[in-house]
């Protein structure tokens, strides 16, 4: 009797995920509110470029490890740049995963950037545009990654991210941003997952802002 009630629960778990546990889920992030600033023009000025660093596997051992349905060999490069998570059933196995719907993960962290810097007394401008900027960073997205936890009575949903960020015109160590927000809830509905990234993010950039200054 307990066996069966625990495959219903799972069952239940699994029924409320974003779309079909098996089948590819897409997902919109809120941006960051834009921060007015009225001393814009005296604002120092920054230049960012962005790249995604995330290393995928075939059949990783770990959750928090990216990985595509289907495997590696399928997969296309926009494939990469849009996963964000992988679901899985009541027993923890990989199945569908989910993907930005309009943005990649290095426009999300464009944003991210943009806005933490804005908070810190810099605004950014495309390179073409300035000749001396004041800041030129890059920044190396090594984990934005969620993931599932399956539990007896529950769920828990994690979101994983961390960032390198390099001063081209410095030679001091590179910041190094992280943070994780795991969430238990009953049910792993779509609006759950999005909840949890858009924490995550959010934390994210309040981290930063606070390395930045």
């Amino acid at each position: 009797m307990k066996i069966f009630s625990k495959i219903v629960l799972s069952s239940v778990l699994v029924v409320g995920m974003t779309g079909c546990v098996s089948t590819r889920g897409l997902v919109s992030l809120e941006s960051p509110v834009k921060q007015m600033n009225t001393q814009e023009r005296s604002l120092k000025t920054a230049v960012i470029k962005v790249e995604d660093m995330r290393v995928f596997e075939e059949k990783p051992k770990q959750a928090n490890i990216p990985s595509l349905k289907g495997g590696l060999q399928k997969a296309t490069a926009s494939d990469k740049e849009k996963a964000i998570a992988r679901k899985r059933n009541g027993y923890g196995k990989a199945m569908g995963d989910i993907f930005l719907r309009d943005e990649t993960v290095v426009s999300v962290f464009e944003k991210r950037v943009e806005s933490a810097l804005l908070r810190s007394g810099y605004k950014v401008v495309p390179a073409a545009q300035v000749q001396h900027p004041d800041l030129v960073l890059m920044v190396k997205v090594d984990k934005f990654w969620s993931w599932m936890q399956p539990g007896f009575s529950y769920v828990t949903l994690n979101t994983e991210i961390e960032t390198e960020i390099y001063d081209a015109n410095s030679t001091k160590q590179p910041i190094r941003t992280y943070t994780k927000i795991s969430k238990p809830t009953a049910m792993a509905t779509g609006s759950r997952w999005i909840t949890t990234m858009n924490e995550a993010l959010n934390d994210y950039e309040s981290r930063l802002v606070e390395q930045l200054k």
